[in-house]
């Protein structure tokens, strides 16, 4: 994991919490990052200081969920023991933890049971699901978390004309013909999906905290451009997309066959829906 990636994450969720800590949250990454790692890390910040305690897998008010059995999963049955457990007061602190990961493994009693204890949590707990998709989770549970995705900024940097305002624009922009795209695309797909990556990753943490973003921004010269689309965009179908990409983009990264006109066709019709029903 990169330490530069890993140290701005800490960073940001700490003032996530400080700020406006909600009762749950969605940490999503992809496969590249160790989501488990940097939760296992982050959470020794926040729960070992000012205790004896030299390991975070022995803190008495932490609670560590996992898929088990021969098909990996999570089973009804390891949710409502988490939920007996999080019904005693914390022994260190003024706060317990439940951490389920790879949350998208939670069998269908499993989910109904997280939700009820979702819809009503207890005053003393959080909760951390940690997925590497958030399209496998319910909906209903998706819209009861608050999401905290690890976008890594590579030390790569894409070519000089792809960074300037007129692509920008052009990727954001609603008349941009399919064809046009297309054929722009083709010329180097890794290029066009490492950049709308970096627009993704700009877009997102405006969404998440306009006011302390900008130092984090890629494309810092062309603030005002992405706080404009970062209000118009459905934050929804945004991390959608960003899903969609990032796995398309591990495919490429892997040397697997595709069809880049398909590949492309796809993900502009999918990047449109993010602005349909706003002004633009």
């Amino acid at each position: 994991m990169n330490h530069d990636n890993q140290e701005k994450w800490l960073a940001q969720l700490h003032d996530r919490m400080l700020k406006q800590p909600p009762h749950a949250f969605l940490v999503t990454a992809s496969d590249s990052v160790d989501k488990e790692i940097f939760i296992r890390k982050w959470l020794s910040q926040r729960l070992l200081a000012n205790t004896h305690l030299m390991d975070i897998d022995n803190h008495p008010d932490l609670h560590w969920i996992s898929p088990s059995g021969v098909i990996e999963q999570i089973k009804v049955d390891d949710i409502r023991a988490a939920i007996i457990w999080s019904q005693t007061s914390p022994l260190l602190g003024d706060e317990k933890w439940i951490v389920i990961a790879s949350a998208e493994k939670l069998n269908e009693a499993a989910s109904h049971a997280l939700l009820k204890v979702l819809e009503e949590p207890p005053t003393s707990v959080r909760f951390i699901l940690i997925s590497r998709s958030i399209q496998r989770l319910k909906p209903t549970i998706r819209s009861r978390v608050c999401r905290f995705h690890l976008q890594e900024k590579h030390d790569t940097t894409l070519p000089a004309n792809a960074w300037n305002e007129e692509c920008l624009h052009y990727l954001l922009s609603s008349s941009t013909s399919l064809n046009a795209f297309v054929d722009w695309g083709q010329s180097d797909v890794r290029i066009l999906l490492e950049y709308w990556q970096k627009i993704l990753h700009d877009l997102l943490l405006l969404q998440q905290d306009e006011h302390h973003a900008s130092e984090f921004l890629y494309q810092q010269h062309s603030l005002s451009l992405l706080k404009e689309y970062a209000i118009k965009a459905n934050a929804n179908k945004l991390w959608e997309f960003c899903d969609v990409l990032n796995e398309m983009s591990s495919a490429l990264q892997s040397n697997v066959v595709l069809n880049t006109t398909l590949l492309l066709t796809r993900l502009l019709l999918m990047w449109q829906t993010i602005f349909d029903g706003q002004k633009r």
